[in-house]
């Protein structure tokens, strides 16, 4: 049996670790890239990309699919140009490309292009709203939320939910946020601090 094991994760690690590419990038050229908002340093189109009503997240993440895209798109030339048809190609031309593929996606709705590409195996999809976002994760049984309840287990609302599933499935608590000052005594005898006394004095004489 192997023995437990301390873990220590910080906030600035994670940042970092989530930024791997931009940060690899960084110490293989010496580079400190830009801002480049949702757009991806290497891989284009990885980014949003505005249709007639709203912008569509278009990832291809290979030369297949995007030939898949130029195709569906009706401008299946940019599949074959020099300055397109390979991914370091279209990293290198960007500021042309991006608005080819704006101007055929202006011809319909973010939801229309985000069906007919995921059709066609181009992973894309419309900027949702919260509330969109939580019905689509309900629609695919992912139960984003669950029901809380307060000490007498009586439901008072529902709350986003851990996003970490186990396997075997662990006991969930649904416990609601507690109410200002309910744990109180808790907390000061967890510290053995010399205010519990007064606490308690102070409840039970209801001051």
């Amino acid at each position: 049996m192997r023995a437990g094991a301390h873990l220590e994760l910080n906030l600035l690690s994670s940042l970092q670790g989530a930024l791997a590419n931009q940060g690899q990038a960084f110490l293989g050229s010496g580079k400190a890239p830009g801002r480049m908002g949702n757009d991806h340093p290497s891989i284009v189109p990885h980014q949003l990309l505005d249709c007639a009503d709203a912008p569509l997240a278009v990832a291809c993440g290979n030369e297949g699919q995007f030939t898949k895209l130029a195709r569906v798109l009706g401008i299946p030339d940019i599949a074959v140009d020099p300055r397109s048809a390979t991914n370091n190609a279209g990293v290198a031309h960007r500021d042309e490309l991006v608005p080819i593929l704006e101007a055929a996606l202006s011809t319909g709705t973010a939801v229309h292009w985000q069906d007919t590409l995921t059709d066609a195996g181009v992973p894309a999809g419309h900027v949702s709203e919260i509330d969109e976002g939580l019905e689509y994760a309900q629609s695919l049984g992912l139960e984003p939320t669950v029901e809380v309840h307060d000490a007498a287990g009586v439901p008072v609302g529902r709350q986003i939910r851990n996003p970490i599933t186990w396997t075997p499935p662990i006991p969930v608590r649904t416990e609601a946020p507690p109410r200002l000052g309910e744990h109180d005594a808790a907390v000061l005898s967890w510290l053995g601090d010399s205010r519990l006394s007064a606490a308690s004095s102070s409840a039970a004489s209801g001051g």
